[in-house]
Parts: structure tokens; C-alpha cells; sequence
């Protein structure tokens, strides 16, 4: 298992080669998505990926980040794309 340091968690990473080269560690930790401030991967310590988006219910004001799929069913692009389907319903007042 690797440990993940304060530095490589601030990272925030662009490229789809860069998410494949993420391993698991003794903890979950996520990843954000470079361009894409609600879309992060969270890996998960027994090597399972998942992207989450992140965000402020727009009536309760409670924060939220549901799985919005696995990293194996969805690339990058496909991630980024929902993320901005999400965020358009938000900007509706519309909950995801």
C-alpha cells in the first residue's frame, strides 16, 4: 500500500493516463479533475475508483457527493460530461 502525501492531495490532475496511474493506499483519498472544480476520483483502499461530485443542495444548503459512477464504466470525458450535465440542473435550482 502507498501513503499519500499533504502535497499529491492538493494536485488536481488532467489527464486520463494520470487517473489509470492512481493505486490504492491505506486510506480512500480523491483526486479533483483539472477544469472541473465539483468532479473528484475517490480511490477507495481496496483499489476500487469511483467519481463524486461534490456539491451545496441549493435549498438546504447541506454539502453532498454522491458516486456518479464507477472508474471502469466511465472515462474522463464521460465524468466531465455528467458533472456538467449536474451542474447545469444546480444552476436550475434543480437538486442532481
Amino acid at each position: 500500500m502507498e501513503t499519500i502525501d499533504k502535497k499529491d492531495k492538493a494536485e488536481k490532475l488532467s489527464s486520463q493516463k494520470q487517473f489509470d496511474s492512481l493505486k490504492s493506499a491505506e486510506k480512500d483519498y480523491s483526486r479533483g479533475v483539472k477544469g472541473c472544480p465539483r468532479l473528484s476520483l475517490r480511490v477507495r483502499y481496496n483499489g476500487t475508483k469511483e467519481w463524486r461530485y461534490t456539491y451545496t443542495h441549493p435549498v438546504t444548503k447541506a454539502k453532498a457527493a454522491p458516486t456518479i459512477g464507477l472508474y471502469d464504466e466511465h472515462s474522463l470525458i464521460s465524468a466531465i460530461e455528467i458533472a456538467t450535465q449536474l451542474t447545469d440542473l444546480l444552476k436550475k435550482g434543480i437538486t442532481p
